[in-house]
């Protein structure tokens, strides 16, 4: 049997709120887990410099790129997205009683810039960072691995798609000029 509402009016305010929180919701700049910003306000194709071409984090770049509306090319490209001080850092954490190391803090850090083939980066080059801890016992060391491993790749997938929302608010200039 299907749910019917008192009256009319009722209705008509259970809808207008529903509207209405979602419209506050999306001026607010809220927006689904998964959802990726749109790059079309910066003109393309873009070329993408400093990461070595077959890697994970290139691979993850392009796709995250690509699903943002960018073009790449392998060169001669209206933009440039420059990564730079590529750091994946290991560090001892903590220790257990036996003074053995069982926790280890994951890093990963770079340098992004955006600009023009010709000219300096119209966006100060900007460091990203993120972290996270991995449980290492001796016990189980191979799964460990695994996990150490793919909280790297979350790792990459977090700090590529945090610089595509900083580069969303880029003003650059329409054309090239030079």
């Amino acid at each position: 049997m299907p749910v019917r509402f008192c009256s009319r009016s009722v209705y008509l305010r259970f809808i207008s709120g529903t509207l209405l929180v979602l419209s506050m919701l999306s001026a607010c700049g809220f927006q689904l887990r998964g959802q990726l910003p749109q790059l079309a306000h910066i003109p393309g194709p873009w070329q993408l410099q400093g990461v070595a071409p077959y890697s994970d984090l290139s691979h993850e770049m392009t796709r995250q790129l690509h699903q943002a509306g960018v073009q790449l090319v392998t060169r001669d490209g209206q933009r440039i997205l420059e990564i730079s001080e590529l750091q994946q850092d290991t560090r001892l954490f903590s220790v257990n009683a036996q003074n053995e190391a069982v926790e280890y803090e994951l890093i990963l850090s770079w340098q992004f810039a955006l600009r023009h083939p010709r000219q300096p980066p119209s966006l100060n080059p900007t460091r990203i960072r993120t972290s996270r801890v991995v449980y290492q016992p001796q016990a189980d060391r191979l799964s460990s691995d695994r996990e150490a491993q793919q909280l790297r790749t979350d790792m990459q997938r977090e700090l590529v798609t945090r610089m595509l929302r900083m580069l969303t608010t880029t003003t650059l200039p329409l054309t090239n000029a030079g």
